[in-house]
């Protein structure tokens, strides 16, 4: 199920009444989609302008991202980024 957010360019998404989702439009466009476990982020998975999947980051505990990957079209990471702590 999902749920639009008072910004239109928000969606929430639940399964059995688990917010599992966050997705991020730009205009008619997925911008990006964070992947919940309850209100901890786990992931993010950013869209290029043809909707594709371009880079993904891997959350900390502390809601921040501690590895990027970057994503060809066909689903391949060809680089990944190890982000140490600020």
């Amino acid at each position: 199920m999902h749920v639009n957010d008072r910004n239109a360019e928000v969606q929430r998404g639940y399964e059995g009444g688990e917010y599992k989702h966050f997705v991020w439009w730009r205009g008619r466009k997925v911008n990006f989609v964070d992947h919940m476990r309850g209100r901890t982020r786990l992931r993010r998975e950013w869209h290029d302008e043809a909707g594709a999947v371009c880079k993904v980051e891997m959350m900390n505990a502390d809601n921040k991202p501690e590895v990027k990957r970057y994503i060809r079209r066909d689903g391949t990471c060809y680089m990944e980024e190890i982000v140490g702590p600020c």
